[in-house]
C-alpha cells in the first residue's frame, strides 16, 4: 500500500520497471500487510494473478470431525506428584 512503512512506495515503481510484465496496484491508505485483512475481491484478484482464472465450481465444503488417534487417557500423561526427599 501507499502508506507502507516497511517498503517505500518508490520500490513499487522500481519493481515494475525491472520485472517484465509486472503490474503495480497502488492502494491508497493501505500498509505493508493490508492484503491479510482485505476483502474477498482483493484475495480473488491476488489468487487469479498468481494461479489464473478459477475453473469449475467453488463449492463450500463442511469439514468432518476425525476420530482421535488414541482414546483419552484416564490418568494424566505426566506425573505431577511431588515427593519430599529428606
Amino acid at each position: 500500500g501507499m502508506d507502507d512503512r516497511v517498503v517505500p512506495p518508490a520500490m513499487n515503481e522500481y519493481a515494475r520497471r525491472v520485472v517484465p510484465g509486472a503490474t503495480v496496484h497502488r492502494l491508497i491508505g493501505e500498509g505493508h500487510f493490508s492484503y491479510f485483512c482485505f476483502c474477498d475481491e482483493c484475495h480473488r484478484n491476488i489468487f487469479s494473478i498468481l494461479f489464473g482464472t478459477p475453473q469449475g465450481p467453488l463449492n463450500k465444503t463442511q469439514e468432518e470431525e476425525t476420530p482421535q488417534d488414541f482414546p483419552p487417557a484416564e490418568e494424566p500423561l505426566i506425573n505431577t506428584t511431588v515427593e519430599q526427599i529428606d
